[in-house]
């Protein structure tokens, strides 16, 4: 009995160490993909959120994600995850649940087609005051509102995404070069901080 116990946790073991992880990790300042260093072009995609956030039906986004992976061989994009002006964000502040479904058809979209996604979640950071009523320096204080909603979307995208297949990193925030650098480090450091508390390891600063 104890041999064929001994017998199930090994192969349980060996399952689990073939497993290939889940996105991109960093390991003696090299960067790997299922155990070995990997080396990639990608490319930005502004657009194929806000196509699906407007229009969850399109087939535009799917065919396109087809069409970079075999035609041009493009393994992954990095792409705005999040809308980019205060007046976009209605829906998910509305709904966040349609928000989330209608994002789920864009993860859907790229597992079935075998592209990696990359979602930069704040493309604009200065947005995030602006939606909340309050100055750029909120980004900078931690009990602001705007530093709260930043929280809650990162739990709300990295928490149920974490696992997909789909998802090579996550970029905490795009253009903060409007804000002040004292301010932009501040704030990312944050962010990187939650998102990895919500379960993801590797986060491009």
């Amino acid at each position: 009995m104890k041999t064929l116990l001994l017998i199930g946790l090994l192969c349980m073991c060996a399952a689990c160490m073939a497993e290939p992880s889940l996105g991109l990790t960093v390991q003696d300042g090299k960067l790997m993909r299922n155990g070995s260093e990997f080396r990639a072009m990608g490319i930005n995609d502004s657009s194929a959120w806000y196509d699906v956030l407007k229009d969850p039906e399109t087939l535009e986004v799917a065919e396109g994600f087809r069409i970079l992976k075999q035609d041009y061989g493009i393994p992954f994009i990095r792409f705005s995850a999040g809308p980019y002006s205060h007046t976009q964000w209605k829906l998910y502040v509305e709904d966040p649940e349609e928000y989330l479904r209608r994002f789920d058809v864009l993860v859907k979209h790229a597992e079935e087609q075998g592209i990696g996604l990359i979602p930069s979640l704040f493309w604009f950071v200065s947005t995030m005051p602006d939606l909340q009523g309050e100055p750029l320096s909120a980004l900078g204080d931690s009990d602001s509102k705007c530093r709260a909603f930043m929280r809650q979307y990162i739990r709300d995208l990295v928490g149920r995404y974490k696992d997909s297949p789909a998802i090579w990193g996550w970029e905490v925030g795009s253009r903060g070069g409007s804000a002040r650098v004292c301010v932009r480090s501040e704030w990312r450091r944050a962010a990187v901080a939650m998102v990895c508390a919500c379960g993801w390891g590797e986060v491009a600063r």
